[in-house]
């Protein structure tokens, strides 16, 4: 399978992260699942990714945080960003550091599986 199809799943509500995996999974995506943005900075160090899915509160490090370290990385990879707080500064945020989307839970699946597809066909 290629690295494009894989998808790294990063939240630390672990129903969200089991929900979206075996959807992704089903749909024919490999998925790794990270519960920190930590932990996501480590998978992109260890493998390549076609998308980030990502919470944007975190505990140790939020989403924006994350992503700018997953970029140092991986210059070119994609994120979309999932957030029950969907006002704010840290939205905006997520937006200029260049985040696909910032999504709103609880998620609209048409919505992101629609996005997922264009950013990982």
């Amino acid at each position: 399978m290629s690295a494009e199809r894989n998808i790294l799943i990063v939240d630390d509500d672990d129903a969200i992260c089991e929900t979206l995996s075996d959807i992704l999974e089903a749909l024919g995506y490999r998925t790794v699942v990270a519960s920190d943005g930590e932990e996501a900075v480590a998978c992109v160090q260890k493998e390549e990714f076609g998308l980030v899915l990502m919470d944007l509160r975190m505990p140790r490090m939020d989403g924006v945080q994350a992503y700018h370290e997953i970029r140092k990385r991986r210059p070119t990879l994609e994120a979309i960003m999932m957030t029950a707080y969907a006002t704010g500064d840290l939205v905006q945020e997520a937006l200029r550091a260049g985040v696909r989307e910032v999504l709103s839970k609880p998620l609209a699946m048409d919505r992101l599986l629609n996005l997922i597809s264009t950013v990982c066909p």
